[in-house]
């Protein structure tokens, strides 16, 4: 019998070093049923009228360089889950959500089988890459055949009204930015007024590109919104001061009033050091090209830096990618092809920050960790063991 290190030097003698490289497969992450409450603590109208201002969302990030995976405990998960929804009237709930320890515990197991797959992986590939390297190199090119947007993964890729973009990861359920909808204190737009944009599969002509581009979409109103609890909540710090909205909670579900007319979802997997640490590439489209609106932006690049809920990387994007589908390339052997996967959520343009006082402007994509896998699956399925890496 092999040892799992020995069969992972065996597949990439194997498969050749492009494809063994390209992103790792993680630990089967499988949580236990029936291990949950949700408690709905308020009901009452969403206040509306947010906004960035003229300065747009931009943070400056305190980078930090070693992060570890810490033991997550019954309070934090439970805060971690806790949500809000906001429906086509506007009527808003509040919902938190009760653990029982089962939950918590395979957690917490699970991360300690990530940190030893890590450990594996870092061995096997010490000799290709430095965590902290900065990869300056990046592609972004037009996709511009109709014929593209008849299956994945461009076919998944949406655009917002309101000037952001998503993915489809559910029958009718796109993955974005919290961002997009809510400044931390108020929400920015109606959910009536918003739609969901599908590309059409076909041509537009020079006419309706210079006049109304947006008829190359079909779109879809909005059901209700899902936002993180934390996204919402006001920080101070120790010394009082107000503190920016989280980025490592800049995610939510938007579910639409229907299903999308043959649209297959994209799959969505778990994010961590293994599969998407520095120097691995990840993958992203968005409807992002100011001069033509309708014109897909397809882009890929690796990963510079990377923290626990966090990756950057200098992939080309303009504000409206916002809340696009960050994803990556898992090998199948068994089928000999490849498997995309999304692993995040790309949340703009912000400054990175080091201990030294450097600072760096930097693309920022949010991490699915276990927790947010876990949180994504409910606002889907309704339970958070439906889903599975």
């Amino acid at each position: 019998m092999y040892s799992i290190l020995g069969l992972r030097i065996l597949i990439c003698l194997i498969i050749p070093n492009s494809l063994a490289f390209e992103n790792k497969r993680l630990e089967t992450f499988n949580l236990p049923k029936d291990t949950t409450v949700h408690l709905v603590v308020k009901e009452e109208q969403a206040t509306f009228g947010g906004g960035f201002g003229s300065g747009g969302f931009n943070l400056t990030i305190d980078y930090e360089e070693e992060s570890t995976l810490d033991v997550i405990t019954k309070e934090r998960a439970e805060q971690d889950l806790s949500y809000e929804t906001v429906d086509e009237y506007g009527n808003k709930k509040d919902i938190r959500v009760k653990l029982k320890h089962a939950f918590v515990d395979y957690l917490n197991e699970y991360s300690e089988k990530l940190k030893k797959a890590e450990l594996d992986w870092d061995l096997l590939e010490e000799h290709r890459r430095n965590r902290r390297d900065v990869f300056q190199d990046d592609t972004r090119f037009p996709i511009t055949e109709s014929e593209a947007f008849e299956g994945l993964p461009f076919s998944a890729v949406v655009t917002f009204n309101i000037g952001c973009s998503g993915i489809l990861v559910g029958e009718k359920h796109v993955l974005t930015a919290a961002h997009c909808f809510h400044d931390g204190k108020k929400y920015i737009h109606k959910t009536k007024d918003i739609r969901v944009g599908f590309r059409k599969n076909k041509t537009l002509s020079t006419y309706d590109v210079n006049t109304d581009p947006s008829k190359a979409f079909y779109w879809i109103r909005v059901a209700k919104l899902n936002l993180p609890a934390a996204w919402s909540i006001t920080r101070y710090s120790r010394k009082g001061a107000l503190l920016p909205v989280p980025l490592h909670d800049d995610y939510a579900i938007v579910e639409l009033k229907r299903s999308p007319d043959n649209r297959e979802p994209m799959d969505f997997s778990i994010s961590s050091h293994g599969n998407v640490g520095a120097g691995t590439r990840v993958h992203m489209g968005a409807f992002d090209e100011q001069s033509d609106q309708s014109v897909m932006m397809y882009r890929y690049c690796p990963v510079a830096y990377e923290e626990q809920s966090m990756t950057y990387q200098f992939c080309d994007a303009s504000s409206s990618a916002s809340g696009a589908g960050v994803y990556i390339r898992e090998w199948n052997g068994l089928f000999g092809e490849f498997d995309r996967k999304v692993v995040g959520v790309f949340v703009g343009k912000h400054t990175l920050r080091e201990g030294s006082g450097r600072e760096e402007k930097v693309n920022a994509a949010l991490r699915l960790t276990p927790l947010k896998f876990a949180q994504v699956c409910f606002w889907i399925t309704g339970s958070y063991s439906s889903c599975h890496v």
